[in-house]
């Protein structure tokens, strides 16, 4: 079935595939599992090999995505608490654990603008 994917459009090809898979009683996949050795199978199919492929790209790509998000969240919150530093205000344990567990740039954004006027961290924070 597989190979015979192989000659048809990919949106085709991983439906038809889908379907006989949705088919294929658990048992029997197990089995079939057991059969081709699945932990050190070798992709053969043309059609198998362009969607690893594609999937490793695709992981690669949201985890690149990912990193940089929260890179830009890790540099906003030493950013904002450097421009507190620099402005003597004093930054609690607390306080300091928030700004660094915060993954929301949108929220870090916000508290580093404040960081510039705000006269305490609680008008900061609050």
């Amino acid at each position: 079935m597989l190979s015979a994917c192989e000659h048809l459009d990919q949106d085709r090809a991983e439906l038809y595939a889908d379907i006989v898979m949705g088919f294929i009683h658990e048992a029997a996949r197990r089995t079939l599992e057991v059969e081709m050795n699945l932990q050190n199978y070798e992709v053969r199919s043309e059609y198998l090999r362009k969607l690893k492929a594609e999937g490793l790209a695709e992981g690669r790509a949201e985890g690149r995505a990912e990193g940089r998000a929260e890179g830009r969240a890790e540099g906003l919150g030493r950013a904002q608490l450097e421009v507190l530093d620099a402005r003597g205000l004093s930054v609690t344990d607390e306080q300091r654990e928030m700004v660094t567990r915060c993954a929301e740039v949108d929220t870090l954004l916000a508290w580093l603008d404040r960081a510039a006027t705000a006269t305490d961290t609680d008008e900061l924070f609050a």
